[in-house]
């Protein structure tokens, strides 16, 4: 299925800015400066002792339960028009993704050949569980896995993909599904 984010007014911060809001998330422990220009963010789904990793530059948002969550500084540039402030309009391209009870397809398999994300049949909680952004992120089996880029090479093969857990509420809350 194909997706894509609801256009919508969003906040933003740029790590290393030490905007109000990045200093609230520091004090509040969901945000860690590691000092090397490096920062841990304690979304929702970093599970870990370790946060997911961005770096100086690279921005962050809020999601509805008050997570942050990282930005790369050139996708998020991309994808987003500055208002004023922290406020951003978001405009996304159409997404691949995939819920479990869709056919897997060369994308999809791509992850699980190469030990991308792993299935965890026995904990619905935790069904899926992959490293990204620096730490393992695990997602409940109802989870959409979206792919931000798929690379091919000539003969059209998956090279290599960016993506990520996104649960279910969030996900309905903040994608519209284009096409099945």
């Amino acid at each position: 299925m194909y997706v894509r984010k609801k256009a919508s007014e969003i906040k933003a911060w740029r790590l290393g800015d030490k905007t109000p809001k990045e200093l609230e998330m520091i004090a509040e422990k969901k945000i860690v400066d590691n000092g090397d220009g490096t920062y841990e963010l304690f979304s929702r789904e970093a599970t870990g002792k370790k946060g997911q990793i961005a770096k100086k530059g690279d921005y962050f948002k809020v999601d509805l339960g008050g997570y942050p969550y990282p930005n790369d500084r050139e996708n998020f540039e991309a994808t987003h028009l500055h208002i004023e402030g922290d406020a951003y309009l978001q405009s996304t391209p159409e997404l691949y993704a995939w819920e479990i009870d869709r056919p897997i397809t060369d994308a999809v398999q791509y992850l699980f050949d190469n030990n991308l994300v792993e299935i965890h049949a026995d904990d619905p909680e935790r069904y899926f569980s992959a490293v990204l952004w620096g730490t393992t992120e695990t997602a409940t089996k109802d989870a959409v896995i979206v792919f931000y880029k798929i690379e091919r090479d000539g003969n059209g093969n998956v090279t290599n993909v960016d993506f990520n857990f996104v649960e279910r509420s969030e996900f309905e809350k903040t994608y519209q599904v284009v096409s099945k």
